[in-house]
């Protein structure tokens, strides 16, 4: 009797574990772009590919702009800068010209740019995706088609001109220039509109370059996409790897110093579609992309 009662507790808790084992994971949906969170909007994966891939360097620090003006590089730089709102100070701004001139490129991709010294001074303004709503997640996959946007990548040699399928919860807002500013435009989200009778739309500036003294500033409103999320949605990943080809194949460096700074565990955990995203990250990872290490598109 011990012995079939002992098997019993036994097969209970293998049970109890199986459960368990494939519950799904819960994702928390607040952007951190922390090179160790390994949730959708960190960079834990993000930072492990860029590593695989760039075969120049990569390497992520926490060293503002003033700090990173002061290396002694021998050769250009690429600068990655994530963040939710980028705030910089006078002193930054000295810093990010002095990085221009000796030639580096800086790509800041922020979700809002407030009006100070960077703004007015690049003649730049951007309103792009701060957050992503779980329940505006659930219903973009409940309703596929609804909360879809495109972003197009313009005819660029190598590349051809291609269009991406992405959710419109990563894709809000846009980049916008003064009348005055010479800048090219990489990349283009569809801003639809909508009336009774008919649905209509135009191109907005979501990835611009601009040329500054000996090196080249990009501003991209998508910060959201340059995450763990985009480096294992396979519709997202190819678009990555053109945005950091602009480098030229400089090293690239990603600073933290100007990310949210937020305390992870104290984040509310949201789960949704948390099936699809795992089946999304799993079939990312199987890849050949992900077992060779490079980007395809």
């Amino acid at each position: 009797m011990n012995r079939k009662f002992l098997m019993a507790v036994g097969v209970f808790l293998v049970f109890v574990f199986l459960l368990q084992w494939n519950v799904p994971a819960r994702f928390v949906w607040q952007p951190t772009f922390a090179h160790d969170d390994p949730q959708p909007l960190g960079c834990q994966v993000f930072d492990s590919l860029m590593g695989r891939s760039l075969k120049a360097g990569y390497r992520v620090t926490d060293k503002t702009l003033p700090r990173l003006a002061r290396e002694r590089w021998r050769r250009p730089h690429a600068i990655l800068i994530q963040t939710t709102c980028m705030k910089t100070t006078p002193t930054d701004l000295k810093a990010l010209c002095r990085l221009l001139e000796a030639g580096h490129h800086v790509l800041i991709a922020t979700g809002e740019m407030s009006d100070d010294t960077l703004s007015s001074f690049f003649g730049v303004t951007i309103r792009g995706a701060t957050a992503v709503i779980p329940w505006q997640v659930r219903q973009s996959f409940q309703n596929i088609e609804l909360l879809y946007d495109t972003l197009r990548w313009r005819r660029q040699p190598p590349y051809p001109e291609r269009s991406y399928r992405v959710f419109s919860a990563f894709v809000d807002g846009g980049v916008w220039l003064d009348n005055h500013q010479d800048c090219d435009t990489l990349l283009q989200a569809w801003q639809a509109t909508y009336t009774d009778t008919v649905s209509t739309g135009y191109w907005k500036a979501a990835l611009v370059a601009k040329r500054w003294r000996r090196g080249t500033i990009y501003f991209c409103s998508t910060p959201l996409l340059l995450t763990n999320y985009g480096a294992l949605d396979p519709q997202i990943h190819p678009l990555l790897f053109r945005i950091l080809t602009q480098t030229r194949g400089l090293p690239v460096v990603r600073t933290e110093a100007y990310t949210p700074h937020t305390e992870r565990d104290s984040r509310p955990s949201v789960g949704p579609s948390t099936c699809r995203l795992r089946a999304c990250c799993s079939s990312a990872c199987s890849s050949p992309a992900a077992d060779n290490g490079s980007f395809r598109w």
